[in-house]
């Protein structure tokens, strides 16, 4: 792991930003960091924290923000990776949280976090804690569950419901064909006797297009200081791409213009759209081009650099070893078929050129040449 690492953070009340991934030789290690308000205590971090380890490895993780040199408030968490529920053999991902209550200003936030203290790396960065004494909405929060609250002693229950933040590695994917987006944010000091709803919906990145229909509303009990607010959407008929999930706070009598407004953005794979490729006829020139098998799979991973990221998930998915290879020719004659109609083949012909140079003049005994960073940036810009 490097060694301080030093992250850009301009946090307000309203934003959560997240610390890079950091890889310790048995554990991933990645931070959300959600800054708050109550109206007893004030304005408050929420440093959401997710670890991917094998079982029974545990990692400390500790922070502190600092003003003016002094140290104002710390909190300190030991977290080890459960034991395992099945016969698998792969990571478990498992989260927990740090809390840390200031009052209103800039602050330096520093997150440790190690097998030990011996051994801990260090993250910095600054934030800004406000005093919440506004009509605000906090930024949204994805979590992979949302219920009553069962246990007081949860540290992940907000005002009655247990919210389970969902683990991520950077970006937020949904690749289940019965995924459900779970969101969670809180509305802070809607004026006395003023109606208001929280109104959301998905819009497309590549498109634009707000979908409304993708979407609702949550009307919001009025004179609270604050309201835990929670929604959902099926994500099971949304097809592939990046999108953004968009919140506003409608208040009566306020101007539309000053509506609070969160977003949140995720990737969706929707794997119903593989079955789009068994419908296709494969040319048999193809499979002469790329192959089978072994052959056939590396051709499909040699892709990745030039994907879209809607692309790479897929060639992810058909990378695996019990992928069939009909499902990787088709999907290879689509890919090149899209971006060339009336030369699919010929184009496709001539990076494989290209890709078999990379990979004599880049390759390592542990990696093939398109896959490292000077192979990509070939393949990527000539």
């Amino acid at each position: 792991m490097q060694k301080t690492a030093i992250l850009k953070l301009a946090l307000a009340l309203t934003g959560l930003l997240g610390f890079q991934t950091i890889q310790a030789q048995n554990a991933s290690f990645n931070l959300d960091v959600l800054p708050l308000w109550h109206p007893s205590t004030g304005p408050y971090l929420d440093l959401l924290c997710y670890v991917q380890s094998p079982e029974g490895v545990t990692t400390e993780i500790a922070a502190w923000i600092e003003k003016d040199g002094k140290i104002i408030a710390v909190d300190k968490i030991t977290m080890t990776a459960p034991n395992r529920q099945d016969s698998g053999t792969t990571a478990l991902n498992y989260q927990s949280l740090l809390r840390l209550a200031g009052d209103t200003g800039l602050y330096q936030l520093f997150v440790a976090v190690g097998p030990d203290p011996e051994h801990w790396d260090t993250l910095r960065g600054s934030v800004r804690m406000n005093s919440g004494n506004q009509t605000q909405l906090s930024q949204v929060l994805l979590a992979e569950h949302i219920g009553s609250a069962q246990n007081s002693k949860n540290p992940f229950n907000r005002y009655g419901m247990e919210v389970l933040p969902l683990v991520h590695w950077g970006d937020h994917v949904f690749t289940s064909e019965k995924d459900v987006l779970r969101f969670y944010t809180e509305a802070y000091r809607i004026p006395e006797g003023k109606k208001s709803v929280l109104t959301y919906a998905l819009r497309s990145d590549e498109r634009g297009e707000l979908r409304a229909d993708l979407g609702g509303r949550i009307k919001i009990d009025p004179d609270q200081a604050v309201n835990a607010l929670q929604g959902g959407l099926d994500l099971s008929q949304v097809p592939s791409g990046r999108y953004s999930l968009e919140l506003t706070l409608a208040v009566q009598d306020m101007d539309p213009s000053a509506f609070p407004k969160q977003s949140i953005s995720f990737f969706r794979w929707n794997p119903g759209e593989a079955n789009q490729y068994a419908r296709l006829s494969v040319d048999p020139r193809w499979v002469e081009l790329l192959g089978e098998g072994e052959n056939l799979r590396r051709a499909l991973s040699a892709l990745y650099p030039i994907a879209s990221l809607t692309e790479r998930i897929t060639i992810e998915s058909l990378s695996q070893k019990d992928a069939a290879d009909s499902l990787r020719w088709r999907f290879s004659q689509q890919f090149w078929t899209k971006r060339y109609p009336t030369e699919a083949l010929t184009q496709a012909t001539a990076y494989s050129s290209r890709v078999d140079e990379v990979n004599k003049r880049f390759s390592s005994k542990a990696m093939p040449g398109y896959a490292t960073d000077r192979g990509r940036i070939y393949l990527q810009y000539g």
